[in-house]
């Protein structure tokens, strides 16, 4: 007897509309929920066709969502690394409390990822945003720079 194993790295990024915070804050908005909200509709979609596509829910195989953060150039590189974690952390938190039933995992990468490259002190909303990946393992490379993901409890 023998028995074969395949191991595949599965990785989709959830495409949405940016939240917009408030200036150096991470709540979210009452205003800005729809987006999110949105955003849950996509990602559940997807993990039921992830589901479909492996064939068998029952294969051990652990989808799990990744929220990452990002800031401008405005303020100090930790404050801002701070301040993206706190804000990834949030909507982590939305995405849990309204329907994500997989782990949920969270980082903030500040401004060490820039979507738009600025100088120093540049108010850049391009660079203010976040992703949501989903993947059955840790999203790495240029758009997450020292990725440490933290689970979300």
């Amino acid at each position: 007897f023998w028995a074969a194993l395949r191991v595949v790295a599965w990785y989709a990024e959830i495409e949405h509309e940016d939240v917009e915070f408030e200036s150096a804050q991470h709540a979210i908005r009452p205003t800005e929920a729809p987006k999110i909200d949105e955003a849950i509709v996509a990602l559940l979609k997807e993990i039921g066709r992830f589901r479909r596509e492996l064939g068998d829910a029952s294969a051990g195989v652990e989808v799990r969502v990744y929220v990452g953060g990002y800031t401008d150039t405005v303020g100090a590189p930790g404050d801002n690394r701070a301040l993206s974690t706190r804000r990834a952390q949030a909507i982590a938190r939305y995405f849990q409390a309204h329907g994500v039933k997989v782990p949920i995992y969270y980082q903030g990468f500040g401004e060490d990822a820039l979507a738009v490259p600025t100088d120093d002190n540049v108010d850049e909303a391009r660079n203010r945003r976040a992703v949501y990946v989903l993947a059955n393992v840790p999203p790495r490379g240029q758009a997450f720079p020292r990725a440490a993901w933290k689970r979300l409890q």
